[in-house]
């Protein structure tokens, strides 16, 4: 709301300020390749958003720990302040383990609470963007409201889901080869296999988004959307300090 209602202060386009507010204020670079979409945002709109919030985040992660230090926060207050505060979740991680075990578990599930407004805000962005006469996409169609959810968020739904439930089995492999290697056995928790490999897969697609990124499309740009991106990082900052 504070991005999006100071775009004309900022003179943001309102598609690129919605992009913008939506990675603030949900999971970074996530909700705005989510919501993109939805408004048929141009290219070089998607990539300067994406790469606006992961460098905030990316000073909020190296600077919300020596701040906290200074004002003596304790683990739970941190990892609220970093879950909150800090835009991708493995920065959030970061962040709060570099403070403290208590830390990076809080502000884990604060994170992933604000993850999981993912989905009932793209709907809600979806039905609103196929009703304006965005510049970005004139003339646009309403759509469905089933269509307007980006399928990757339910599946992230369904996955949490399954993981509260227990649904993810521990595998255990034993190998009966004795002789070559005596009393050799193996086992892994499926649900910590698939959190590597998750973790592996979002690092190789930010690397995706920074091989597509030239610095030669934020010419002409100006440093109003940078200061729109750190100013209303700092506004959420202050807010949950002050509460």
């Amino acid at each position: 709301l504070l991005v999006y209602g100071l775009r004309r202060f900022w003179k943001l386009e309102d598609s690129f300020a919605l992009l913008l507010a939506v990675g603030t204020s949900i999971c970074g670079g996530t909700a705005i390749v989510a919501i993109a979409p939805l408004l048929a945002a141009r290219e070089r709109d998607i990539v300067l958003g994406v790469t606006l919030v992961t460098g905030v985040g990316l000073a909020a992660m190296l600077g919300l720990p020596v701040v906290a230090g200074v004002l003596d926060l304790s683990e739970p207050q941190f990892g609220v302040l970093a879950g909150l505060t800090i835009h991708q979740t493995p920065q959030v991680v970061a962040a709060g383990f570099a403070y403290g075990d208590v830390a990076g578990q809080t502000a884990t599930v604060v994170k992933l609470a604000r993850v999981c407004l993912l989905a009932p805000v793209a709907l809600l962005v979806g039905w609103w963007a196929t009703r304006q006469d965005l510049p970005s996409a004139p003339g646009r169609k309403a759509r469905p409201w089933w269509k307007l959810l980006p399928g990757f968020a339910l599946g992230f739904l369904v996955m949490a889901l399954a993981r509260t439930l227990g649904l993810f089995p521990e595998i255990q492999v034993q190998w009966s080869a004795q002789a070559l290697i005596p009393g050799l056995s193996w086992s892994a928790d499926t649900a910590a296999v698939l959190k590597e490999v998750s973790s592996f897969l979002l690092a190789l697609g930010m690397a995706g988004v920074g091989f597509q990124t030239r610095f030669t499309q934020f010419s002409g740009v100006g440093w109003r959307p940078l200061i729109a991106a750190a100013g209303s990082s700092g506004v959420i900052a202050l807010l949950v300090l002050a509460r």
